[in-house]
């Protein structure tokens, strides 16, 4: 049945709109709580609508993976990497530069909140550039459309 349901939001290119509301609870990360920059929001959503998301990401993740989208340096947000493999590969850049005489530099830029903020319609607009479109671009586009967030601070919506 959950089978059923969920490739039907596929074919219709559709996202239930009554999953579309997360509960959002702050959750205290610095010392003084009286500083709202010290809290974390954490969405809540249902059980239901987490399922949807993960068919939604295996699909799209394969089809990326299969039409070799992600680059050789393409780390994060991927299986069987992690910034191990990153870390491996600077020290191997760096030695292969030292090694020819050369004097290699970097810069490491940790851009706080940098995906806090992503226009849809950029990332929809890649993704057709990245050959996903019909039905899972409409999926996809009604997924990220029209949410709600109720703010749960000690019980108090």
């Amino acid at each position: 049945m959950l089978v059923h349901l969920v490739n039907l939001f596929f074919k219709h290119g559709s996202f239930p709109e009554v999953m579309k509301t997360a509960r959002v609870i702050p959750l205290q990360k610095g010392e003084n709580k009286q500083e709202s920059s010290n809290y974390r929001p954490i969405s809540i959503l249902s059980a239901f609508s987490k399922v949807i998301e993960k068919c939604i990401y295996n699909r799209l993740y394969s089809f990326l993976k299969k039409t070799n989208f992600f680059g050789l340096s393409q780390f994060g947000f991927r299986s069987s990497y992690s910034t191990e493999h990153a870390i491996l590969k600077l020290t191997q850049f760096l030695n292969d530069a030292m090694n020819k005489g050369l004097l290699p530099a970097t810069i490491i830029v940790d851009i706080d909140k940098a995906f806090d903020t992503i226009s849809h319609k950029i990332l929809l607009s890649k993704l057709h550039n990245c050959d996903v479109r019909g039905q899972v671009s409409l999926l996809i586009d009604s997924y990220l459309k029209d949410r709600k967030q109720i703010l749960d601070t000690n019980g108090y919506i």
